[in-house]
């Protein structure tokens, strides 16, 4: 009988035929599927019911060691919300701002 304190990696380890959805732009179930959790469990994160961050706790429970952040209203398709990596966001964010230059 398997532990119910097992790491939710080690339990997609142990069933083969489950798949872990790539990282991307994420719904909300689908980040859940990935991180081996519950669709609540994110939310308590996200709105900070928790005791650590959405980035803090993701890191540690994602497979690849990814740590995630929530963007609201981006609109594709039918859901408005999304979860990202947030190495894509510190991207985007350094792409716009052109002047940004580093120190010689």
């Amino acid at each position: 009988m398997r532990s119910l304190a097992a790491k939710p990696q080690a339990i997609r380890q142990n069933n083969d035929e489950e798949q872990i959805p790539e990282p991307g732009k994420l719904t909300q179930t689908v980040l859940a599927k990935r991180l081996g959790c519950t669709y609540n469990a994110i939310r308590l994160h996200r709105d900070g019911k928790a005791k650590q961050s959405l980035e803090e706790w993701s890191a540690e429970e994602d497979p690849d060691g990814i740590s995630w952040r929530f963007l609201p209203g981006v609109t594709d398709r039918k859901s408005s919300n999304y979860y990202v990596p947030v190495d894509w966001v510190d991207q985007e964010e350094e792409q716009d701002q052109p002047g940004k230059q580093e120190a010689a």
